[in-house]
């Protein structure tokens, strides 16, 4: 039986997300205290590594998808 992360990580994660989809810019700031592995949520830790994949690339994460 797999449990949920508590919802006080969920809501950090979500934050941290979130404010990065604001200000992209602020990626360097949080980068080297990160990882995939830093978030309990499976789908965080993909939106995060998105997140740097676009940043690899030269693209802000809130960029539009061509």
């Amino acid at each position: 039986m797999t449990l949920a992360p508590p919802l006080a990580y969920q809501d950090a994660e979500q934050s941290v997300l979130g404010a990065l989809l604001l200000a992209p810019e602020r990626l360097v700031e949080v980068r080297s205290l990160l990882s995939p592995e830093s978030f309990t949520v499976p789908t965080h830790a993909r939106a995060w590594a998105a997140i740097c994949r676009l940043s690899d690339a030269g693209k802000d994460s809130d960029e539009q998808a061509a």
